[in-house]
Formats: structure tokens, sequence, C-alpha cells
């Protein structure tokens, strides 16, 4: 056993799929035997599309993760911003700070998040020491012009340093080998997970579950409406969170009571709400609710209330809702795009549409609500799914097989 580094760009574990995945290896790597230090930026960020938690929220998820978590000096990575001195000192600072971590924590290796790549694996091969990276999914669009060519070279540069680049999903593991076209990348595949005794756990609590819905109800979730779609998501534009409120006039047509809810929060809530606006009179509006940012056991209990799952993402390098969603057994609604083949089974455990298209998002939502046994179908397929996935705590036992290989134990 030795101390190791698990670091990531947000400050939190309620952020995204992301953010769960780091935090949840880094439980388990502890639970292991193993001496993790979190490492992530402190807050709040810099840059405005992220939202950090209030203080005390951070105190209470420090005080319970059963890991130390050491922030350091937060600089926007953005590759845009390269162009000022100010920025250049801040990324000097930034691969200072981590060096600094490195050698006060006498790290011994880093696994890191795929959002502090280059920068982490930078410092990681000035203390020599191995790294291990988590890729989520490569993006189909880095954009154009000196921008889009240096997104590019420093991914590229990130995933040939790194001594292994952990996927959760094949097509994820299949992008980096098409990316960077070298057969001394090693790539390998270990895909995200979810405990279903939690969700288990979770639903034998009735208390539990009746306090996370009345908090959910004060806060504008729908009472006495059905059916219910719910999508779990950071508010942003890949999400495709606007395919399903464009889709919401067809599906109000023939299912007058149905509500649209939205858990999350980020940047493109107000773009959305722009076309509720737009596509929707005003007496229909509410039919589709924002809930903003909710607790895991609120989380649980949306889950739980609802009768299908859609999330018609643009970019997804596997997505751990729709498992989770499954583990509740509830049908998927995604997009036939990345690894989202590998969470959802089109045709068993949900449908998936082509993206950006609203007719086919409200198409697939139809059909899983005009057929109740359908509906029932593949969400008991989606739970047997989830069951045959691993745990958090067994894929930490493949990261730490991987650390001990890399270091020679």
């Amino acid at each position: 056993m030795g101390a190791g580094l698990m670091a990531s760009y947000l400050c939190s574990a309620h952020v995204g799929g992301g953010e769960v995945h780091c935090h949840q290896i880094a439980r388990h790597l502890t639970g292991l035997g193993e001496d993790i230090t979190y490492v992530a930026m402190s807050c709040p960020h810099p840059n405005p599309d992220i939202q950090c938690p209030d203080t005390e929220e951070l105190e209470r998820f420090e005080a319970t993760c059963g890991y130390p978590i050491e922030r350091i000096h937060n600089t926007h990575l953005g590759s845009g911003r390269w162009k000022s001195p100010s920025a250049m000192f801040a990324r000097l600072r930034f691969l200072w700070d981590m060096h600094r971590v490195v050698r006060m924590r006498r790290a011994e290796y880093i696994v890191l998040n795929q959002s502090l790549a280059a920068a982490l694996c930078l410092a990681a091969k000035t203390a020599r020491i191995p790294v291990i990276q988590i890729v989520h999914h490569i993006p189909g669009d880095m954009g154009s012009g000196l921008t889009g060519r240096l997104r590019r070279w420093l991914l590229c540069l990130s995933l040939r340093m790194a001594d292994v680049n952990v996927c959760v999903s094949s097509a994820t593991a299949a992008d980096v080998v098409g990316l960077v076209r070298s057969k001394r990348v090693r790539t390998t595949v270990i895909p995200n997970a979810i405990d279903v005794d939690a969700v288990d756990s979770w639903r034998e609590d009735g208390a539990l579950a009746s306090d996370a819905m009345s908090t959910l109800r004060e806060r504008g979730y729908p009472n006495g409406h059905r059916p219910i779609i719910l999508t779990v998501a950071r508010l942003a534009e890949t999400k495709g969170i606007q395919w399903v409120i464009k889709a919401m006039p067809q599906i109000l047509s023939e299912y007058a009571d149905a509500r649209y809810v939205v858990a999350g929060e980020g940047p493109y809530r107000v773009e959305l709400e722009r076309t509720v606006e737009a596509v929707l009179p005003p007496r229909l509006r509410g039919a589709v609710a924002f809930l903003g940012k909710v607790s895991d056991s609120e989380k649980f209990a949306l889950y739980d209330a609802c009768d299908l799952f859609a999330m018609p993402s643009a970019e997804e390098g596997f997505g751990l809702v729709y498992a989770e969603a499954g583990a509740f057994g509830k049908p998927v609604v995604g997009c036939d795009v990345m690894g989202v083949s590998e969470a959802v089974a089109h045709g068993e455990t949900g449908l998936l549409v082509p993206p950006s298209d609203a007719d086919a998002v409200g198409g697939a939502i139809l059909r899983l609500l005009r057929d109740e046994n359908e509906r029932v179908r593949m969400g008991e397929n989606g739970r047997r799914r989830m069951e045959s996935m691993s745990s958090w705590r067994e894929n930490a036992r493949q990261y730490q097989q991987l650390i001990w290989e890399l270091k020679g134990e």
C-alpha cells in the first residue's frame, strides 16, 4: 500500500458523473488500504459555468467522505485563455501547487480526472511517479482554428504522457486509439459502476424517501400529475434537454397531464427557460419544472417516482445517470452516440434516437408512454442489467491492480 493522489478540477462529488466516479474510486481505494488524498480546485471557481456548492455543503462532504481533500489555487484552465500574462502566471502557479502537493504528500502515483490531464501529467512526470488517467469521453468537436488545434494537441499530449488511460466505455477507448494513433499509448476499459445495494437500502427507508419527496414538492415537483418524464443532468447544451422541451407540445397533445421534471443546475438554464416560453403557451408552461440542484436522496426519490428517464445527450462517454435510472427499474430514452449503447440496450432497456431531433425524442417518449407493458419490461431489463454490472468497490480493486503493476509491486 502507498500514498496516492486522486485529482479532479471540480470541487465536490455532486457536480456530475465524472466527479461521482472519481470520489467513489477514492473512497473505495481508501477502504482497500490505499492512502488517498483528493486534490481539487479551491472555491469559488473562476469559470462562470461551474456553480460551487455552499460552504456548509462542502464542509459536510469533506467531513464524511473518508479521505483528506487538498484544495489548490483555482484558475480557469481553458485552452482559449493562453494570451494574457495573468493566464500564463496562473498556469505556472497551478503546476507549482500541484508539484508541491505531490512532494508534501510523498505521493507514489496519481489517478487523475480527464479535465486536469495535461497539467497533472506534467506535474507527475517531474516527480517521476506513474499516472493513471480516467477518460470519460473524447469531444466530438474541439473547435476550429488555433484554439481547436491547441485543444487537440493538449488532449493528445496527456493521452501519450499517461502511463495508462482508463476509459469508462469501449467506445471511449476506441476514440482514444483513433485520436492518438500510437501503439505506445496504453488504454484499458473499466466501465462506470452502480451500487444497486445503495438503491435498495434507500427504498427500504420509507422515512428518508418521504422526507426527500416532501422537500421536492416544496421546490416545485408536480403533485398528482402523470406521467412524469425525468432528466437529471448538469444544464448544458450537450445534454439535449432542449429537445425534450421541444417535444413537449407533441407529448401534451396526447397526455395533457404529463410533466417534465429537470433536476440540476448549469449555465444553460436561462436558454432552456427561454425554450419553454418559445414552444409552450403560458397555460402549459407549468408542464416543465426546473428543480435545481438536488441531494442524493432527492435524486433517488425522483428516479423512484418518474415513469421514464430521458436525456438525449449529444456527447456521453457512458452516462452514469442511465445506469442509475436502470437501477430503479425505469426505461431510458437517450441518443445513439459514443458509449451510451453500453449503458442503454436499445429495445431492451430503453430507446436510442439520433441526436438533436425533437421529433425522434418525442416519438420515443410517446412509444413508451403508450405501452405500459413495454415500459415495465424495459425497466425490469434495465434493473437486471445494472445488477450484472460491477460495483464501485470491484472497480477500485481493478484500479489498485493497475497501481501495483505500475509501481512494480
